[in-house]
């Protein structure tokens, strides 16, 4: 599934991202976007996306037509969508893990005239970040995960300024050496971003690390 969803802009998120990527850095799960979260409500559901990748050009597609559900809670829910559509373009995501970053764009086109959106765009967003985690489903044993700034749409005040979105039952093999497709079963959700929150343990840690760097300070300047 995707899900698209708000970035919560607390400190102690900010703190906790840093401190777990201190963690990932040497995993296996080194591509995962640290903190990475999704929220329940609102959110676009949308089944049987194609997913493709070039290994030549490193660009990932994923596409889907008329397939997207837009839930506002338990009990509500919108089906389907006049003239949905969900794409997501993006370029060169196997540089990620060297730092280069990925770019991209995602977009949700329909409307739904009840709600007031008639403009025919529904979310769409600039990724600004790229990373997958194992998911432990033999079905699908990879979850990409993307985040994005939002840039415009009729949804966009539903979300805030920066979703994020986690893809499954994408074929995706666990590297980006050779081209690979899937037979339109990928899973998407676009829903509001809630980073998982860390641990004790990985705040104290994380402090511990800013205390011995003040006490290194202090003692240079009583040496000086």
């Amino acid at each position: 599934m995707i899900k698209l969803t708000n970035v919560i802009r607390h400190h102690s998120a900010r703190l906790g991202m840093c401190a777990a990527g201190l963690l990932l850095a040497g995993s296996a799960q080194a591509a995962l976007i640290p903190g990475f979260g999704l929220g329940d409500f609102p959110n676009f559901d949308a089944d049987q996306l194609v997913v493709a990748y070039d290994a030549d050009t490193q660009n990932l597609f994923v596409i889907g037509v008329n397939d997207v559900t837009l839930q506002l809670g338990d009990e509500s829910a919108i089906n389907g969508l006049d003239g949905t559509g969900f794409r997501i373009n993006v370029s060169h995501p196997a540089n990620q893990l060297e730092g280069a970053g990925p770019s991209g764009t995602i977009s949700i086109t329909g409307e739904i005239p009840d709600l007031g959106y008639t403009s025919g765009t529904l979310p769409t967003g600039d990724i600004i970040q790229f990373g997958w985690v194992e998911s432990g489903d033999a079905d699908s044993p990879y979850e990409l995960q993307l985040v994005f700034a939002i840039t415009g749409g009729d949804t966009a005040g539903l979300f805030g300024e920066t979703a994020a979105i986690g893809l499954t039952q994408t074929d995706f093999p666990g590297g980006w050496d050779e081209d690979w497709v899937n037979a339109g079963q990928g899973h998407s959700v676009t829903a509001d971003y809630a980073p998982v929150p860390l641990p004790g343990a990985l705040l104290l840690f994380g402090s511990g690390l800013l205390g011995l760097a003040t006490s290194r300070r202090r003692a240079a300047r009583k040496t000086a």
